[in-house]
């Protein structure tokens, strides 16, 4: 079996003071193998995002850690892409720009940057769109321009916060399928989170279901469904099954916060 690329040890993670603490992961542990796609799964205040940041690099844990390619996450990196649930374009910038700004900071030249991010828009259909500022642009295209300029500096790993949470149905099919072709081709490493099953079942090379109270792993799935995907897999008999014996897990999870209010 291929060594581990991402691992998550003993991760613990508390916010407030000694004295109203309030602990939302506890004794997390993880192994990611490079190219693979992982959803976290499972219902609110579980840690999810807070696991997602702590990879970025955003926060850090108060016990355990994170690892990239054996290297120790201390702080947000170039070999992490981070795509948020809203738009994260900067309004003043055309797409074109924002698109190409990672890789203007990593000071690549003009001619460089042109060829990447032409290259980049016309993969997700947005070319003809590049001069046109986020506002000019509907929610989907908004957040295909999103991915893009987190994948274009080639990041090792890409973590996705619920990137399709603030869109319509029709758009979110659309999405999902474009994402995993996106991830057939470029071959990176995905950690997606999310609270949808259905999404979860039709992405995911593996679930992980978390659970609350603290935030903690409860159960992994596998998901062995043929690839390449698309929204007619949903109508299989063997997504149906692993899509109810997630619900089951994240059920349990769910009960016991209805029985905590």
């Amino acid at each position: 079996m291929t060594s581990q690329f991402l691992e998550i040890s003993q991760l613990s993670k508390s916010f407030g003071d000694q004295n109203s603490a309030k602990c939302v992961l506890s004794g997390v542990n993880l192994e990611i193998q490079p190219k693979e796609f992982v959803c976290l799964l499972g219902p609110s205040g579980c840690g999810k995002s807070t696991l997602l940041n702590i990879i970025a690099g955003f926060i850090k844990p108060n016990e355990g850690y994170v690892t990239v390619n054996d290297n120790l996450v201390r702080k947000p990196g170039p070999d992490r892409g981070f795509v948020f649930q809203r738009n994260s374009l900067l309004p003043w910038m055309t797409l074109e720009q924002n698109v190409g700004y990672g890789l203007k900071i990593q000071g690549l030249r003009k001619q460089q940057i042109e060829e990447k991010v032409t290259h980049y828009l016309d993969l997700v259909g947005l070319l003809s769109y590049r001069h046109s500022y986020p506002h000019q642009l509907s929610g989907g295209m908004q957040q295909r321009g999103s991915i893009i300029r987190a994948l274009i500096t080639s990041p090792k790993v890409l973590l996705m916060d619920e990137p399709f949470g603030a869109v319509d149905a029709q758009t979110r099919i659309i999405l999902q399928e474009m994402l995993l072709k996106i991830w057939a081709k470029v071959g990176i490493t995905i950690v997606f989170v999310t609270h949808d099953i259905e999404e979860a079942v039709l992405l995911a090379d593996r679930i992980v279901v978390m659970g609350v109270n603290p935030g903690h792993i409860k159960q992994i799935f596998d998901v062995p469904l043929q690839r390449p995907r698309s929204a007619e897999s949903t109508f299989l008999d063997e997504f149906r099954d692993i899509k109810l014996k997630v619900l089951m897990s994240i059920r349990e999870e769910t009960d016991k916060l209805m029985l905590s209010i």
